[in-house]
């Protein structure tokens, strides 16, 4: 939770107002600024906020309410951002770790992500339960997140 308030925080201070009757600047600033994906996630965080507030008589109508059209992404949007490393550039970075004096351990970890595509939380919460008796399937069902 506390990553994801210091994210929204940031987005917070670059917007060009933070008043309710702005709403509309908001969302062009988070739509100008950001990724499709990004601007949504935070219009979600914003909305529910809102939510919340109008439930709570904070606020008398919710300005985020209408705009879950304006956020829409084709889905596939986080996957044209990705920049994946070529094989090439795979060794180069295994082979930096290897290399290292102070973080050759960590070559068979970095070795791992690469050939599994696993995320850091995804591999760290791993235990025996998830991989398959005869070694041959890893399941990826736990992450550890701080």
């Amino acid at each position: 939770m506390e990553l994801n308030y210091a994210r929204v925080t940031g987005h917070i201070q670059k917007l060009p107002t933070v008043e309710l009757e702005d709403a509309i600047a908001i969302r062009d600033h988070l739509l100008e600024n950001n990724s499709n994906y990004t601007a949504h996630r935070i219009w979600v965080q914003f909305n529910a906020c809102c939510k919340w507030a109008l439930s709570s008589k904070l606020i008398d109508e919710n300005p985020f309410a209408d705009m879950r059209e304006d956020f829409k992404s084709s889905g596939n949007e986080q996957l044209k951002d990705i920049d994946s490393f070529s094989k090439q550039e795979m060794e180069v970075v295994i082979a930096a770790f290897e290399n290292h004096p102070r973080h050759e351990h960590d070559a068979p970890f970095v070795k791992f992500l690469f050939w599994t595509g696993a995320r850091t939380s995804e591999a760290v919460g791993l235990q025996w339960k998830h991989i398959t008796p005869d070694f041959q399937h890893i399941i990826f069902s736990e992450a550890v997140v701080n």
